[in-house]
């Protein structure tokens, strides 16, 4: 007899310091590198002696004419399998260190969707 492998349940995140509440919206605190061969998700980036953490994504599209910014959006929305338009770009136009509002959809739907991608 032959045992069936029980699976076991994805591991979720728990108070991510790269994911916050604010009101009826979520902010994403990222680490963006453009120009990468692929668009991915590589993990967590500590950034220096603060301990604050970004989620870091290299995108594809270059830093010219707000092409990676708009490009980010854009994966993101795809995702998050929300419209492009429920995501704000506030803060980080101009750096890699940026901050998207996420309007309709909550923390922990966000954390659920990238436990596996971590």
């Amino acid at each position: 007899m032959s045992k069936k492998k029980q699976s076991e349940p994805k591991p979720t995140i728990s108070n991510p310091s790269w994911l916050s509440n604010h009101g009826d919206h979520v902010l994403l605190h990222l680490y963006v590198q453009p120009g990468a061969k692929k668009d991915q998700i590589k993990g967590v980036q500590s950034l220096g002696s603060s301990r604050k953490e970004r989620l870091k994504i290299q995108i594809h599209a270059p830093p010219v004419d707000g092409k990676a910014n708009d490009h980010l959006l854009k994966f993101l929305s795809e995702i998050f399998q929300i419209p492009k338009s429920r995501l704000t770009l506030v803060r980080g136009a101009t750096s890699k260190s940026k901050d998207i509002l996420f309007d309709g959809i909550s923390a922990e739907e966000i954390s659920k969707i990238l436990s596996p991608m971590l």
